[in-house]
């Protein structure tokens, strides 16, 4: 019985703590990773413009 099976099959209360923990884990790296993404995305925005990521979007 591996890790996947256990949290599939455990409790709604450990899963919801391995979620508590990985949103500690995940606010923690957030200032590391997080302020390169939001800047990134920012100077994209900034760089193309509103209608070229208007473009971006509709063509995925």
């Amino acid at each position: 019985m591996g890790l996947v099976d256990r949290l599939y099959t455990s409790s709604w209360l450990l899963r919801a703590q391995v979620i508590g923990v990985a949103l500690l884990g995940s606010a923690v790296l957030l200032p590391f990773v997080g302020v390169p993404l939001i800047v990134g995305a920012v100077a994209t925005l900034l760089l193309v413009g509103p209608a070229g990521l208007a473009k971006l979007l509709r063509r995925r």
